[in-house]
């Protein structure tokens, strides 16, 4: 990320781009975070372009695609397998969409070693999604983030991907996705301005620099409230996550560990869990659930019935 707050602002540079996290072997029922920290690209006019190479039940391993070509057995890890059925994998799918475009980034389906979406339900859903890209209305409901993430790229420089920095910014972001509050993620050098557009805002580093206890001293003066890690206590939970937002008058969508995804009038929840699922709006908004046939409807609050896993997508209308 230093290396990033170097190039950003380069003419030459148009967009940045790469996959969804790995952590955790990108398992269902989380979020995939980004690796880069897509608002301060938007802030720069950059775009965020996701590799969405996204397992499915037809993923395997390269040896077993490809006669020879891991010599040395590297890649036998789990995180080079799908989901086991194709329901699973339309709805990692799903999400893995829903996560960037209602962000306003950009992405790409990425077959690394072919085969892995040779489905016609995977196709299908590909196609789907790039229609939902082409024929909404990104305008017709109005909605942002009420809380920021600020990471500073200069500490990884100083730590290492092993220190507790690195693991705070990984956890929280992790806990985030599946805590029901939508949140933005900046790099440090955005945040004077962009600070006071937010309800809260969160530090996720487990020691301290000049530039980061600048940023908290500006967030006291303006009385917003913070959530910063440290050596004791680097990484948080999404209950914990639920209980600051709360603290902190943030909208939260729902009060279980799902995942919520929302903004450019979309909204979508990846459960976590089986069972009923309620979803509390900002405010009102007509209602259509795409992976549906029923009727558009008014209303404030979402009652929806979901399997373990399933991914499902709504557009939402003031």
């Amino acid at each position: 990320m230093l290396i990033l707050s170097s190039i950003i602002d380069s003419p030459y540079i148009d967009f940045f781009c790469s996959p969804n996290s790995y952590i955790k072997n990108r398992t269902l029922g989380m979020d995939w975070g980004d690796i880069l920290p897509s608002a301060s690209l938007r802030e720069h006019n950059k775009i965020y372009f996701s590799e969405c190479d996204i397992r499915t039940s037809l993923s395997d391993f390269i040896n077993n695609c490809r006669k020879g070509a891991d010599k040395n057995n590297s890649y036998y890890g789990e995180i080079w397998l799908g989901p086991k059925t194709v329901e699973g994998s339309v709805s990692a799918m799903r999400k893995a969409y829903t996560h960037q475009i209602t962000r306003g980034n950009s992405l790409w389906w990425f077959d690394m070693w072919g085969g892995w979406y040779n489905n016609p339900r995977y196709m299908l859903e590909a196609k789907r999604c790039k229609k939902l890209f082409e024929k909404h209305n990104y305008t017709q409901y109005s909605y942002k983030s009420e809380i920021a993430v600020f990471v500073d790229g200069a500490l990884y420089m100083r730590q290492g991907m092993a220190h507790q920095s690195c693991w705070s910014q990984n956890s929280i972001r992790n806990s985030l996705g599946n805590s029901g509050i939508p949140y933005d993620l900046y790099l440090l050098g955005d945040f004077k301005a962009r600070y006071k557009d937010y309800k809260a805002i969160i530090f996720p580093a487990a020691i301290s620099s000049k530039e980061l206890e600048k940023a908290k001293k500006l967030c006291r003066e303006a009385g917003i409230p913070m959530l910063c890690a440290d050596y004791k206590k680097y990484t948080f939970t999404s209950c914990e996550l639920r209980d600051f937002a709360k603290s902190a008058k943030v909208h939260i969508f729902i009060d279980t560990n799902d995942v919520i995804c929302c903004g450019n009038s979309l909204l979508s929840i990846h459960a976590a869990s089986g069972g009923e699922k309620k979803i509390k709006l900002p405010k009102t908004a007509t209602v259509k659930n795409i992976c549906s046939n029923k009727a558009p409807f008014r209303a404030d609050e979402i009652t929806v019935k979901m399997r373990k896993h399933q991914t499902l997508i709504f557009t939402l209308k003031d």
